[in-house]
This record gives C-alpha cells, structure tokens and sequence, in this order.
C-alpha cells in the first residue's frame, strides 16, 4: 500500500439533529459532487454547555470525506442547509493516504462525472 503526503484531501466532521436531516444534507453535497464519501454515526451522545447548564443529546455523527480546495464550498454548503444556528463544521486535514484512495476521490469529484 503506498501511501502518500496528502494536502489534497481533508476530512470534515459535523453533527445534526438526525438522521434524516444528516442523510438530506450528505447527498446534496454529494449531489453537488463536493463530497465522495461519509460515514455516519446514529446515536451519538452529545453534552454541550448552554445557558450555564450541561445539556446531553442524541445527534448524528457525521465524517465526510472531500477534496481541500472544496472545504470551503462544503461547509457553506452545511451551514445553509442546517438545522442548528451555529453547527459544529470541522476541517481536519489529512496527513496521509493511501494513494488509490485518493485517487479515487478525486476521480469521483471530477467534472468528468455528471451531477447527480
């Protein structure tokens, strides 16, 4: 397996409200051909602060995984469809991958394919 430094490709996590909310958002990125692939992650417990309380909830988990150059466009993307006022929307980059993952990704974002 050849892996590769990669500024490439970045990972963006982020929550919702459910599971349909995560599904609808996922596939329009995807739709848009701003994201390859996501993993999501039903049931997560989730505790935040708010208004000087503890709160705890259930929320769905989600990593999607995209191109850098299109971060940007990814997470105006989430921030417009979202539920939440102020989603949690993280970029962490990556620092390896395996180079036909990478490759893949990208050939699945490319303007080669047609919108879905």
């Amino acid at each position: 397996m050849e892996e590769v430094l990669s500024d490439k490709m970045s990972i963006l996590y982020t929550t919702f409200s459910s599971l349909k909310e995560a599904k609808y958002v996922i596939r329009e990125i995807m739709n848009m051909r701003l994201a390859a692939c996501a993993n999501l992650f039903n049931d997560s417990k989730t505790l935040y602060l708010s208004d000087n309380e503890i709160c705890e909830t259930n929320e769905v988990s989600a990593i999607i995984k995209t191109e850098s150059k299109l971060v940007d466009k990814v997470m105006l993307q989430i921030k417009k469809m979202h539920s939440y006022d102020v989603p949690c929307i993280v970029e962490i980059p990556i620092l390896k991958v395996d180079q036909s993952y990478i490759s893949w990704v990208t050939k699945m974002l490319s303007s080669d394919y047609k919108k879905i």
